[in-house]
């Protein structure tokens, strides 16, 4: 979809195309809103420039910890230490984004999935980042911004997301 990387993948100079965010809905069925609001949150939609950090240069655009095991691992290659914390490494950017969409569709019995779709978006952080974890707070607010911003913004150009 042009106007998903006209508004949000190009000015971030981003690895991700619309194409890999529709493929997401299409097979995960993870809300488009969903993808941008995360990935937005997590590495800057994939920005390559240094925005996104070395999570986006390693192709982990939803910031999956090293430690957590599942099928969205069985791709990953040699985890990277970023802040003390080591994180999954993929080989592109779509290996990475298809990883990210077995991991939001199965964790946790797809909790993530359930909670996204029903837009609880405090319920999904609270689990996806940790309430317990230093910066919360700040992330909660992030992710609120964000999903404000975008869905008028999608508004604006005619897209309900």
């Amino acid at each position: 979809m042009e106007w998903l990387e006209a508004n949000w993948l190009r000015p971030h100079r981003s690895a991700i195309t619309g194409e890999m965010i529709v493929w997401l809905r299409d097979v995960y069925q993870i809300p488009i809103l969903a993808t941008l609001v995360i990935l937005g949150a997590e590495t800057s939609l994939g920005d390559l420039t240094g925005q996104g950090g070395p999570l986006a240069e390693s192709n982990n655009f939803g910031c999956i910890k090293a430690a957590s095991k599942g099928a969205w691992a069985d791709t990953a290659g040699p985890p990277v230490t970023v802040r003390g914390t080591e994180w999954h490494t993929w080989p592109d950017a779509q290996t990475g984004m298809d990883a990210w969409g077995v991991y939001l569709s199965t964790y946790g019995g797809g909790v993530y999935l359930e909670l996204l779709r029903a837009d609880k978006w405090l319920n999904f952080a609270n689990i996806y980042y940790g309430a317990d974890v230093a910066g919360f707070a700040a992330y909660m607010e992030d992710l609120l911004a964000r999903v404000s911003a975008i869905r008028a913004k999608a508004a604006k150009a005619g897209h309900e997301l």
